[in-house]
């Protein structure tokens, strides 16, 4: 019999959500809406993830309700959540506002939101927690059920509470005299902004609560690790980078944005092409670590002695 207890709850104004927990950590799951990974954290303590229960980050009228019917809306409702890339508007934001079906599986649960109308596809999440361990495996299916093939690829989202420190390592592979690393830099993007820091191994990123611009940049993550440190927490993302892969946003297998009120880690997977009754997958492993120290923004030596500490 599995450690991991599994049990329906209300939480907040999300509605019904599917909570797990193996006693080192707790996570919740909407089902009445998303899904969304809405709750990662210790049991009893802080979310590491972002939550608008104000419904604040809202997108509708206009082209989406040209396209997915009357009073269509997006909302983010923060947490983690399963994207395509490209990102388009309005095909991205696809209003997922409606129960989600779902089957418990050894140690987690399986997730399956309706299928998409107008983008043909089917969407399938599992999240399976360690027995002995903090740390969460999430699975990302996308099956297109149209008649058309389609170029794309899975793009998984974490969105992070306020006033943490991300960390992600830059490639530090020999390639002589060629390029070792690819940087994409979004048009609002101001790359002397103080909340970030280019560094020689590293590019460290705080949000900062109320920042009046947001900043958005990818990178081919050799590594396949990103950080967040925030509140003497460590939440750790990981996935798996092909060296030689195809990524969306000119070669980008790791994305992340921030502005006033979120930051998000962006894993991203292969752009395919998508032939129907195809699925694509996107795996993630996620770890949480307490009583951890913050580096310095600003000082390699610090990040690296993390990195070291926590990570490798």
């Amino acid at each position: 019999m599995s450690k991991v207890k599994t049990e329906k709850r209300i939480y907040k104004n999300f509605g019904e959500c599917l909570t797990l927990t193996n006693g080192l950590v707790t996570a919740m799951i909407t089902i009445d809406v998303g899904p969304r990974i809405i709750y990662f954290g210790f049991p009893g303590g802080e979310n590491f993830l972002y939550e608008d229960p104000e419904r604040v980050n809202v997108r509708s009228g206009g082209i989406l309700e040209a396209v997915f019917g009357k009073d269509s809306q997006w909302f983010n409702y923060g947490g983690h959540r399963l994207w395509i890339s490209p990102e388009d508007m309005p095909l991205t934001y696809y209003p997922d506002n409606e129960s989600v079906a779902y089957d418990e599986i050894t140690g987690g649960v399986e997730l399956l939101p309706p299928a998409q109308r107008v983008n043909n596809f089917q969407y399938r999440i599992e999240v399976v927690m360690s027995e002995d361990k903090p740390s969460l495996s999430v699975k990302h299916y996308i099956t297109n059920i149209g008649d058309v093939t389609k170029r794309c690829a899975p793009w998984a989202i974490t969105v992070l509470g306020k006033g943490g420190l991300e960390v992600v390592p830059q490639p530090v592979n020999d390639t002589g005299l060629l390029a070792n690393r690819v940087l994409s830099v979004w048009p609002y993007t101001n790359m002397a902004d103080e909340r970030v820091f280019w560094g020689d191994k590293y590019i460290s990123l705080r949000q900062k609560p109320g920042a009046d611009r947001a900043l958005k940049y990818g990178i081919n993550n050799l590594a396949g690790w990103a950080a967040y440190f925030r509140n003497g927490g460590l939440f750790i993302k990981r996935y798996s980078c092909d060296p030689a892969g195809n990524y969306p946003d000119y070669g980008t297998s790791f994305e992340t944005y921030t502005d006033g009120e979120i930051l998000e880690m962006e894993t991203l997977g292969q752009l395919v092409d998508l032939t129907p009754g195809s699925t694509m997958y996107h795996a993630e492993q996620w770890s949480l670590t307490d009583n951890v120290e913050c580096p310095d923004a600003r000082s390699e030596s610090e990040i690296a002695a993390a990195v070291k500490k926590y990570i490798d």
